[in-house]
């Protein structure tokens, strides 16, 4: 195994002889890594559905089909040893709301009551443009230490009014700027794709935001972050996909967006992603039990 750190405090690339020699290795050391350094990126993953749950499951619970009700996700049902596991294609084809489009920064499952901003891996397994549709991630966590005197200053006067990206104006939800990781307590900001003057944008995560108690424009108050956070080239990170590339990345200190696709539309880009639930070790534990028994 070939382990490369792609930034000095997150990100690291795993180049294996045979994808194989992933389940050589112990999870707890994947799940510490995964925590550890936010995003794992793995290489040369030709794998089979079977294989690909198998990797996710090292990580946390994955989701059942009751559980991507709630997010809307097409599922497909993996079956090993008798037991169903389910996980979650997306295309442009598939997802005709996303289509060939860009993606701004955000975060997904903020809303969720229990366990939200799950864990997710997403495995490529077509793409007729790796130059296209390339996916950046941003360091939110490390970011904080990172912003302006000024923009440390707000933080404390902001709350985000955060809504139901797929229904708008519903699951209306109030929250501090600052939000807690449930593993590792480490402190990110609530960013995330914010609602403006487009009217494409009134299903965004953030609906509004509170300043100093006062309703304001979440762009003036937000925008401000993002393009600080972008002149910060330690909190960023651009991946080109080749085909069987497999990342897993945790999704509460994190924000990702995609440029847009750029081939023949009636091509496919085909991927798989997982939600995975966090849990702590002592639950973990447990669910290895319940999955191997």
């Amino acid at each position: 195994m070939k382990q490369t750190d792609l930034q000095n405090k997150w990100v690291t690339v795993i180049d294996f002889k045979s994808p194989q020699d992933f389940f050589e290795i112990d999870s707890t050391v994947w799940r510490k890594m995964l925590y550890d350094r936010k995003l794992i990126i793995f290489k040369k993953m030709n794998f089979t559905k079977k294989e690909y749950v198998k990797l996710c499951m090292c990580f946390g619970k994955l989701w059942d089909a009751t559980d991507y009700q709630y997010s809307k996700e097409k599922v497909e049902p993996v079956t090993i040893q008798d037991e169903i596991f389910t996980i979650s294609p997306i295309s442009n084809k598939i997802s005709p709301n996303l289509g060939m489009n860009r993606m701004p920064w955000h975060a997904d499952i903020p809303n969720k009551v229990d366990k939200p901003f799950p864990i997710r891996s997403i495995w490529m397994t077509k793409n007729p443009n790796p130059e296209s549709g390339l996916t950046s991630w941003m360091n939110i966590e490390d970011g904080i230490d990172m912003l302006s005197e000024d923009l440390k200053l707000q933080i404390d006067d902001i709350k985000i009014i955060q809504q139901s990206w797929w229904e708008k104006n519903t699951d209306i939800q109030v929250f501090d700027f600052i939000k807690k990781h449930p593993i590792t307590n480490n402190n990110s900001l609530r960013l995330n794709f914010f609602r403006d003057e487009n009217p494409k944008t009134s299903d965004a995560w953030i609906k509004d935001v509170l300043f100093k108690g006062q309703m304001q424009d979440p762009k003036l108050i937000l925008a401000p972050f993002f393009k600080h956070l972008e002149t910060q080239k330690e909190l960023l990170y651009t991946h080109k996909w080749d085909d069987f590339d497999i990342i897993i990345y945790d999704n509460w200190p994190l924000v990702h967006n995609r440029t847009k696709l750029e081939f023949d539309v009636t091509l496919e880009r085909l991927m798989y992603r997982t939600n995975i639930d966090h849990l702590t070790d002592l639950e973990y534990k447990l669910y290895k039990k319940s999955i191997l028994k």
